[in-house]
């Protein structure tokens, strides 16, 4: 009768954790061990318990009832306890040897290739990560333990975000489907991938939630992470209010580091000495530097960890006394995090000469986008062959600008942008035909302040920016009879050389007047594929797009600034995202968007994953307007004229409708 009373205990204690009900599952937890009447399920009572306490905070307990256990799973719950105290490096040899075990049974072995899989993902090791859960999915599964499988799944979508694939880690998030109110840290890692999308508003949704149902369940250690997680994302998002108010609900030195990065950033001088003193280094380390310190950081550039050690060749250059030194600094630093904006930022300030200051503005926006890919000033000017370029950035609050002329580089400071009002002159011509005086001198003033220091040759011109995304470059008059292409960076321009492939698809959307009347017109011109009215799904148009040459949405375009995965065309069955198009394998080589300010954001996300060009609106725009102008478009592209040229010619016949080439 004892064991079943304890098997009843024992299989209620898991149930309850993993419900997430952590204070019920302890009570229950040590009703079983008291219950236990043998050696093996006081061993097993024990350790549920011992996960069961430190997930509540109480580690020093944990580690008592581990050390009671004198068999393989003791070891194997040791090493997740490191993996979930945050110390990977450790945990790894510790989490092998249990897996190497022929003692530890198959359940135990899945566990700790779940934390293997964590703690390689914490380390960089991604497709380690990746490959060790995928081994304890198939585990599970051959279990029948479905659930815990499920969240094999959920860990490799986690897995994908830690390695910068945010569609992927959403993909997978949704198919393990993991029940929010049982384990809301599922919540946590939704809201960071948001975070990383650009969605603050959703993200802090999420994690206001994961707050309240970790806390319910008395997840002290899981509600604290959720808190601070929102508050960094908030204090990089210049929101000191949200930051400061995530920090006040837990009782961390790391969220007392976190209010002082928040007083420090709106200017107030904050003793941090004994805050740095009290947290985990990397934490520390960050807030010296914050408080303009970086003689207590330096000496981190010699430490074993890649953060700390970045970190410290960063003070390092914040000390040099010579732009040369700041430089070697930064450029030691990058070897140790490739995705240090900060460090590729302060090596752009301290360059001087134009190829320097081009290459490290290239430097600046790989460490943004997460990329490894630098082109060197050499191959910009070898693929621009008889062209211009320009790559606009900001410095010191203006706006400056590398030219290429003739193979030669010049930096020019132009000073401060405000692009508001010839985007307001402008979407009054493109969508009403008025205003065109008041257009006119708009877009005279921009072009004074733009090229006035520049003597640009009337050939192609290749444009680089982020900042000056909105510009409706075609109709500036400096710019007006010369074939354009922009770009985000000289990476992104280089990736789309190629030829474009034969094939068409042709889509239009819902609501858009004049938009089936366009797709039809341009299918019967060129042939290949045509999807309208209820035709144009979701499905449908995704699987037209994979290998397409040439791809052509007239629809609406609904924007997220700041978060092109979740910029959307909508279409007959809803919204098609940017992190639909970026989980397809083969992306059209070449992408027009019929649709008003598709030029804002979406073009990214089609030239991060394999599109060369991409044509699109910087201004909102009357549908009955465009029509012309893509027909002329596709006309010239089908004989042959590349898409500066092409586009270049169209809109000399229909202007004022701020269509620009992204890519080549």
């Amino acid at each position: 009768m004892a064991a079943v009373t304890w098997k009843a205990l024992q299989t209620s204690a898991v149930a309850l954790h993993e419900d997430g009900k952590t204070r019920e599952a302890r009570r229950v937890a040590e009703a079983a061990l008291i219950a236990a009447s043998t050696d093996d399920e006081r061993s097993e009572s024990r350790l549920t318990l011992a996960w069961v306490r430190h997930q509540l905070g109480d580690p020093a307990a944990s580690a008592h009832l581990v050390s009671q256990v004198q068999d393989p799973r003791a070891g194997c719950l040791a090493a997740l306890l490191l993996c979930h105290d945050g110390e990977h490096a450790a945990a790894i040899p510790a989490l092998e040897l249990a897996i190497a075990d022929p003692r530890l049974d198959l359940r135990w072995q899945a566990n700790a290739l779940v934390g293997l899989g964590v703690s390689a993902a914490f380390l960089q090791r991604f497709t380690e990560a990746d490959d060790a859960l995928e081994r304890a999915y198939q585990i599970y599964r051959g279990l029948g333990e479905l659930e815990r499988a499920a969240t094999c799944k959920h860990n490799q979508g986690f897995v994908a975000a830690e390695a910068g694939d945010l569609p992927r880690a959403l993909e997978l998030y949704d198919t393990a489907a993991i029940d929010e109110t049982r384990r809301p840290e599922v919540l946590v890692d939704r809201a960071k991938a948001l975070l990383d999308g650009g969605l603050l508003q959703e993200a802090g949704v999420a994690l206001t939630r994961a707050g309240r149902l970790l806390g319910a369940a008395g997840r002290g250690p899981a509600y604290a992470d959720a808190m601070l997680t929102y508050g960094w994302y908030c204090l990089r998002a210049g929101d000191l209010v949200a930051a400061r108010s995530a920090a006040s609900r837990v009782d961390l030195p790391e969220a007392r580091a976190l209010d002082a990065h928040a007083r420090i950033s709106a200017g107030e001088e904050v003793d941090i000495a004994d805050i740095a003193e009290a947290c985990e280094p990397v934490v520390a380390v960050r807030l010296r530097l914050a408080a303009g310190k970086p003689e207590l950081v330096a000496t981190e550039r010699f430490s074993p960890n890649h953060l700390l050690r970045s970190l410290g060749w960063l003070a390092q250059a914040r000390l040099a006394t010579t732009r040369g030194a700041a430089l070697a600094a930064c450029r030691a630093g990058l070897k140790s995090d490739p995705r240090s904006v900060e460090l590729a930022r302060t090596g752009r300030e301290a360059a001087t000469s134009p190829r320097a200051v081009f290459a490290w503005v290239e430097r600046e926006r790989a460490a943004s986008d997460g990329t490894g890919r630098v082109p060197t000033p050499a191959e910009v000017v070898e693929a621009l062959g008889g062209a211009s370029l320009l790559n606009f950035y900001i410095h010191n609050g203006h706006t400056s600008a590398v030219a290429i002329v003739d193979r030669r580089f010049a930096v020019h400071d132009l000073g401060r942008i405000d692009l508001a009002a010839v985007r307001a002159a402008m979407t009054l011509v493109a969508t009403t035909g008025r205003g065109h005086d008041a257009a006119s001198h708009a877009l005279r003033d921009l072009d004074g302040q733009l090229f006035s220091k520049i003597d640009l040759p009337p050939r192609p011109l290749v444009i680089l920016t982020r900042h000056l995304h909105q510009t409706p470059w075609s109709a500036l008059p400096s710019l007006s009879t010369i074939p354009v292409t922009t770009a985000p960076s000289a990476a992104h321009w280089l990736a789309a050389e190629g030829a474009i492939p034969a094939g068409h698809v042709w889509v239009a959307g819902p609501r858009l007047e004049h938009a089936e009347d366009e797709a039809r017109a341009l299918h019967r011109a060129h042939g290949g594929v045509l999807l309208t009215g209820e035709e144009a799904t979701v499905d449908a148009v995704l699987a037209a797009l994979a290998g397409a040459g040439t791809a052509h949405i007239a629809a609406h375009c609904v924007h997220r600034p700041g978060a092109p995965l979740f910029s959307a065309l909508e279409l007959a069955d809803g919204p098609l995202f940017g992190h639909h198009v970026a989980r397809l394998d083969r992306p059209p080589a070449r992408v027009v968007l019929s649709a008003c300010e598709s030029a804002l954001d979406l073009p990214q996300v089609f030239l991060d994953h394999g599109t060369r060009s991409v044509i699109a609106s910087t201004l909102p725009v009357a549908d009955e307007r465009v029509s012309d102008l893509v027909i002329d478009l596709h006309a010239r592209l089908a004989l042959g004229a590349d898409a500066g040229a092409a586009l270049a010619g169209a809109q000399a016949g229909h202007p004022g409708l701020g269509f620009v080439v992204i890519g080549r």
